[in-house]
């Protein structure tokens, strides 16, 4: 998951305001941090692990987190043109960190190429 036109939003009303949409994101994330690992991999890139979730139930999630992250940011009028997208994959059991990090960010790229501020599943 990573966070969209945060150069935008650098460039347009500083890095204070960027700090404060990345602090939104992250505090948002720790939210979800009983239900899955999450963890912030640098710039604006977040990961989350949600072991042992069904399709569904991470739908759900992500859902929840987008409605909760547009809903947040519209307090801060610095804050209206950032979004979130997110690429998710479902890891099976013997995948390697790496094989399931490439193929969530390859389709975190797919969302981004195709209109940001959403999420897909990876198609195995």
């Amino acid at each position: 998951m990573d966070m969209d036109n945060l150069k935008t939003i650098n460039d347009i009303y500083g890095h204070k305001a960027g700090d404060r949409v990345l602090k939104l994101l992250g505090n948002l994330l720790l939210e979800y941090s009983s239900e899955c690992l999450v963890c912030r991999l640098g710039g604006d890139e977040f990961l989350l692990f949600m072991p042992n979730a069904d399709q569904n139930s991470i739908t759900e999630v992500i859902t929840a987190i987008f409605k909760k992250f547009n809903t947040r940011k519209e307090q801060d009028p610095e804050l209206h043109a950032a979004s979130i997208s997110a690429g998710l994959y479902m890891c099976n059991i013997g995948d390697s960190f790496d094989e399931c990090y490439t193929k969530a960010d390859k389709t975190l790229y797919f969302v981004k190429q195709n209109g940001k501020s959403d999420f897909s599943f990876h198609e195995k």
